[in-house]
C-alpha cells in the first residue's frame, strides 16, 4: 500500500519517479484535486460523501466498507463487490439521498437484499 501513499515523504512511487524507474500519468494538481474530491466512479467517493453526510454514524472507514451505526443496529456496507470505474450511477444515487435511511435501501437495492436485511455483509 506504500506505493499507492500520495504523501510524498511515505509513497514509493515518488523514490522511484526519482529513479525514473516508473512514468507518471497524472500531473501532481490532478493528484491533489483527488485527495478532497474523488472521481465520482471510485469507491473513495462513496466512502466519502457518507462520512461527510453521516459523520455521527460512523464506526469505522476502511478501503473495502465503512462500518456504521443505524437504527441501533451496527450496519455494514460491504464495498469489496463494487469495482471502481462503473460506480458513477450509485454515487449519483446516493448523493441524492437526504437521510440514512434512504442511503441504506439505495445500498440493499443495489445488493437485491430483502428490505428486512438488517447488514450488508
Amino acid at each position: 500500500l506504500a506505493y499507492h501513499d500520495v504523501d510524498p515523504e511515505q509513497g514509493l512511487f515518488y523514490g522511484l519517479e526519482a529513479a525514473q524507474a516508473v512514468r507518471r500519468i497524472v500531473s501532481e494538481s490532478a493528484i491533489e484535486a483527488a485527495r478532497s474530491c474523488p472521481p465520482a466512479d471510485t469507491r473513495a467517493s462513496i466512502r466519502g460523501l457518507f462520512v461527510r453526510r453521516f459523520p455521527g454514524a460512523v464506526r469505522s472507514v476502511g478501503w473495502n466498507g465503512i462500518a456504521f451505526r443505524y437504527n441501533g443496529e451496527d450496519f455494514l456496507f460491504d464495498m469489496n463487490s463494487l469495482v471502481d470505474g462503473n460506480l458513477e450511477p450509485l454515487t449519483a444515487e446516493l448523493a441524492e439521498a437526504a437521510t440514512l435511511e434512504e442511503w441504506v435501501a439505495i445500498i440493499r437495492r443495489s445488493r437485491n437484499e430483502e428490505p428486512g436485511t438488517p447488514h450488508g455483509d
